[in-house]
């Protein structure tokens, strides 16, 4: 009987607060704009946007404890980039080992500061993954601000992206028999700043157009044609070659410049400037893209910096010092490295000579991705959990012919038991990823095959079914785990993770690159106030401040990527999970707030979990009001309180996990889990 009260009253208060909000959205708001706010920042000289480099004398500004800075680390202030400052530590060492997005972007980032890096990578060849193929907005400001936006929009064929189209199967009805099959949700037109705005009330008025917005221009205004009154990328270009031409990497075992077997450094590479561009991102948008092009180019800035040096060789442990101790501080690494002399095994295969060496350094940052080897050395505890698998295909197609239905943009089918992914990630090729759960069939056998031709196949649109069918037909599958693994506990002196070493989450709104590159841009920040690497407790203070600085937008994309995955899935043919997932969609077809919020969220330009939260319900709560109005029925609160306890069983634990909103204070979590029974 208190649930039954509870799920009224509950229903009572959120069609009150949706009242409120829509008369709220229709008035002019008291408070000032972004646009009046950025302009005052651009404006006052003692903002991170107008700060210069110092040039020596007089006492620099303390960025650990600005105001300013802390606006920027929690939410940025659009594509202004802070200029990077020396720090008083500029000259100490730090290992990176990992050169992807994390490492390379942060090797740059902390070489442009003044630190000299060394960065461990096993294998500096152009990768072919599926993973990391698509850059949120909230991942291309990051860029942007840490002046390396040009690695994703220049010289990797890569596609701007505009928003998502949410596909339901053809026989979902709205409330009043209404069928709708689609939904389009554009990315704001602009910088969310204000509460408003990120909640999702976006002016749209002419008064406040998005070219007006002031977002700063890091570079003149790209070209782009119209043609045929539809934008597009022109014909596309050739690969850039594993580096842009000029940039030279040697793999002599002992260069003359780098007597201790390092990669000697190249001349500063002649970035070449891309065919295509699209509009200039005054306005949000995303990138999308063949990871490894984008990876390369990141690593051809990173060998570009007279601070960095790379080291084509395997780390295979962290060194200690004391070894015997589990608590004792990371002092370096040991790392194998080819000698250039062949071997002859056994077994008569002829292999490299590897030779065992050791590097030391005050701070070691471990960025090794996904399949890191060194995350247990950190933290034995941290143990990702595979949530599901993606399935990859490719569909090819002429020059920016994708057979997308909304050119541009991410396109998501809700089909039975999971979703489908599709995007474009270059002119001449759509991505299309496939989640799984349980065991992948085999495709040796055909059941790969046979499943997604007469399972997936037909749930897609009508226009995307020939394309998919060839795909499956080549029989060129890639695929992959999907992982999730909270923030793993750095508590040990002397080292930092970053990337999805240190924390994972479903890569269905491929928010992954998004939290490393904005954990890279704090760390960069963060770190330019040292002034010594090696003083345990000041880098615990700064850990600290990393790890409560990060939350912001890594606790909102982790529960957001893992809540969706679960609200669009629907194993084994639940029918709440069903009316869930029906609710979100219907949900995002209102529109105003209920679809700009979400795709604020979704985007990486909301760092706030706790307007997550508020959303999660408001979905909850809009799929019960069909049980509820006009007159609720005996049987309408069963369903709502079935509902409401589905919600509660997803959201909660990961919110829990993450120890973010006041949902996670253990009295709530207690109280909700008396009410709404679930797995904690």
């Amino acid at each position: 009987m208190l649930g039954m009260v509870l799920v009224v009253s509950l229903t009572c208060l959120c069609l009150v607060y949706i009242r409120a909000s829509k008369c709220a959205a229709s008035t002019t708001p008291d408070e000032p704009s972004t646009k009046t706010r950025l302009n005052e920042i651009k404006a006052d000289p003692s903002s991170p946007s107008s700060r210069s480099l110092p040039t020596g004398g007089g006492e620099e500004e303390d960025v650990a404890t600005s105001n300013a800075d802390r606006l920027f680390l929690s939410g940025g202030v659009g594509m202004q980039r802070v200029p990077p400052r020396r720090s008083p530590a500029a000259g100490q060492s730090i290992i990176i080992i990992g050169a992807g997005t994390a490492g390379a972007a942060a090797a740059v980032g902390l070489a442009e500061r003044g630190f000299k890096v060394l960065l461990f990578e096993r294998d500096m060849s152009l990768q072919d993954r599926i993973v990391g193929e698509l850059l949120q907005p909230g991942g291309v400001r990051a860029l942007e601000r840490l002046g390396l936006d040009e690695c994703a929009k220049e010289g990797i064929d890569s596609v701007h992206v505009d928003g998502y189209v949410v596909f339901t199967p053809p026989q979902h009805k709205k409330e009043g028999g209404e069928k709708v099959q689609s939904i389009l949700l554009k990315y704001p037109a602009y910088d969310p700043a204000t509460l408003k705005e990120l909640f999702g009330v976006i002016d749209p008025s002419p008064s406040s157009p998005a070219a007006d917005r002031p977002t700063l221009s890091l570079s003149p205004p790209r070209f782009s044609e119209k043609e045929g009154g539809k934008l597009v990328h022109g014909a596309g270009r050739a690969v850039t070659p594993p580096f842009p031409e000029g940039t030279k990497v040697t793999h002599a075992p002992n260069p003359p410049s780098s007597p201790s077997g390092h990669l000697s450094m190249p001349p500063s590479p002649s970035f070449p400037s891309a065919a295509h561009q699209g509009p200039t991102s005054l306005h949000p948008q995303g990138r999308s893209f063949h990871n490894g092009r984008f990876v390369q180019r990141l690593r051809a800035r990173a060998l570009a910096e007279p601070n960095v040096t790379v080291v084509n060789g395997i780390v295979s442990r962290l060194l200690y010092a004391e070894p015997d101790s589990p608590t004792s501080r990371v002092i370096g690494v040991e790392y194998k490295i080819g000698t250039g002399r062949r071997l002859r095994t056994a077994d008569g295969e002829e292999v490299e000579e590897k030779e065992v060496r050791r590097a030391m350094a005050p701070l070691t940052l471990v960025a090794d991705g996904l399949w890191s080897s060194l995350r247990t050395h950190v933290d034995k505890a941290a143990k990702p959990t595979q949530l599901s698998s993606f399935v990859g295909l490719i569909l090819s197609h002429p020059p920016m012919a994708s057979p997308l239905p909304h050119p541009h943009c991410g396109h998501v089918v809700l089909a039975d038991p999971s979703p489908v992914l599709l995007y474009q990630i270059s002119s001449t090729e759509t991505r299309v990823l496939v989640d799984i759960f349980g065991r992948m069939p085999s495709a040796s056998t055909g059941d790969l095959a046979h499943y997604l031709s007469t399972h997936i196949q037909p749930q897609l649109p009508p226009v995307l079914q020939a394309p998919f069918a060839a795909a499956v037909a080549r029989g060129e599958f890639k695929s992959m785990p999907n992982r999730s693994m909270p923030a793993a506990n750095v508590d040990r002196d002397g080292v930092l993770m970053v990337g999805d070493a240190l924390n994972m989450r479903h890569p269905l709104t491929g928010g992954g690159m998004t939290v490393a590159l904005r954990d890279v841009e704090a760390l960069c920040y963060l770190l330019e106030t040292s002034t010594d690497l090696g003083d345990p407790a000041a880098m615990r203070v700064l850990k600290g401040r990393f790890a409560r600085e990060r939350k912001a937008w890594a606790a909102t994309i982790n529960v957001l990527a893992n809540a969706l995955h679960a609200v669009f899935s629907t194993p084994a043919g639940n029918p709440t999970r069903k009316d869930l997932r029906d609710a979100c969609f219907d949900y995002l077809s209102v529109g105003g707030y209920c679809a700009g919020g979400p795709i604020n969220l979704l985007s990486g330009l909301t760092p706030r979990p706790s307007i997550l939260a508020l959303h999660f319900f408001l979905v909850a709560f809009h799929g019960v009001r069909k049980y509820l109005w006009p007159v609720p029925s005996w049987g309408g609160l069963g369903r709502t309180y079935e509902m409401l306890q589905v919600a509660c069983e997803i959201i909660m634990p990961l919110l829990s996990v993450e120890k973010s909103t006041v949902l996670a204070a253990w009295p709530v979590r207690a109280l909700v889990g008396l009410i709404f029974p679930y797995g904690r």
